[in-house]
């Protein structure tokens, strides 16, 4: 067993001394938020961010898996936000949608454009496989989606019969959302039984963005927004003392946002441009339970150490970090992790 005897300052302050390591660890790593605050993507992303950002800012509770349920089966539309890059988020999707099987279903796309459609449709058909649709993704020029997780969602609509459409178009982040909001009565026009699936990028679905433009065309429609992984709320909880380790958080009565993802496991993704299961995803889990591990010593103060981490379980480690654990019992259990392994 290392060494895990405390230093001489106090572990009292255990959380705020977390707070303030991990922040200077994600720091270091050239996060997704880092793009939007770069001059070569203009000023219209940087305001389409703050934006995003100024939508979240509410009281915030923690709500069960049944709560968030409760309101996609009162929805036609569930929008649920996507990190491109990871699996995770997509696993998260499919995951939505098997757990509310009450209605007919239909699967809406920002990875594909509309002009692909006739690709999509030829492999939901059997008419094409997967490496001949991937070819076609790729010369559309998306590299930075997990392809991973998009297969298994077409995998699911294939096997369910369930439609599934393209959505995006080169435009400004405005007209994306204009234009996504009449694909998207154009699809429930055509589908009125069926609830819709909607997976995009989590900047979309701040209220003044995509929900304000499919308002503004049906007015009376009823929908549920679901964040996966978001940095913005993961760090409200942090400040609030909350567990950051819990299923969900309620952001209002149908905004919620899914804790399945920390902030830095989504930043190395992010900045290696790779998803979990490439060939680097060994290399970025190794990475992130060594910065984890050593964020939970530093806060402990404990001395940092050389430990091996292959046999520990991440979700061990978050549930230290990021759980609502007191002082004594977060040095008890990181203690109690290293001598079992």
């Amino acid at each position: 067993m290392p060494d895990l005897m405390p230093k001489t300052h106090s572990v009292d302050n255990f959380r705020r001394m977390f707070k303030w390591n991990y922040e200077i660890a994600y720091g270091s790593i050239l996060g997704p938020e880092a793009l939007y605050h770069e001059e070569e993507v203009g000023s219209e992303v940087e305001q389409y961010y703050q934006s995003f950002v100024n939508d979240l800012f509410q009281t915030i509770k923690q709500v069960s898996l049944e709560k968030i349920s409760e309101s996609i089966k009162k929805s036609d539309l569930v929008y649920v936000s996507d990190f491109h890059p990871l699996r995770v988020a997509k696993n998260g999707f499919i995951s939505l949608i098997e757990e509310n099987e009450d209605s007919p279903t239909v699967i809406m796309l920002e990875a594909f454009k509309t002009k692909k459609q006739k690709h999509l449709d030829s492999y939901l058909k059997g008419e094409i496989n997967n490496g001949q649709l991937k070819k076609v993704f790729n010369d559309n020029g998306e590299g930075k989606y997990s392809w991973q997780g998009l297969s298994l969602i077409l995998e699911y609509a294939r096997e369910r019969k369930v439609p599934v459409y393209g959505i995006d178009t080169k435009n400004t982040l405005w007209e994306r959302d204009k234009f996504w909001a009449k694909k998207h009565q154009q699809v429930l026009k055509e589908n009125p039984e069926a609830r819709i699936y909607s997976l995009v990028g989590e900047l979309h679905l701040a209220k003044n963005h995509l929900p304000a433009k499919l308002l503004e065309v049906i007015p009376d429609i009823k929908s549920t927004t679901i964040y996966q992984g978001l940095t913005e709320i993961f760090w409200e909880m942090l400040e609030q003392g909350m567990d950051a380790h819990s299923e969900a958080v309620g952001i209002n009565e149908h905004t919620f946002c899914l804790n399945n993802c920390s902030p830095l496991l989504k930043a190395l993704v992010y900045e290696r441009n790779t998803d979990l299961d490439d060939v680097s995803g060994t290399e970025i889990d190794r990475t992130y339970k060594s910065t984890l591990s050593e964020i939970i010593e530093e806060s402990l103060g404990l001395e940092v150490g050389n430990h091996n981490l292959n046999p520990v379980n991440i979700i061990d480690l978050e549930y230290i970090a990021h759980s609502d654990l007191g002082d004594d019992e977060a040095l008890q259990m990181y203690e109690q992790l290293f001598s079992e392994n």
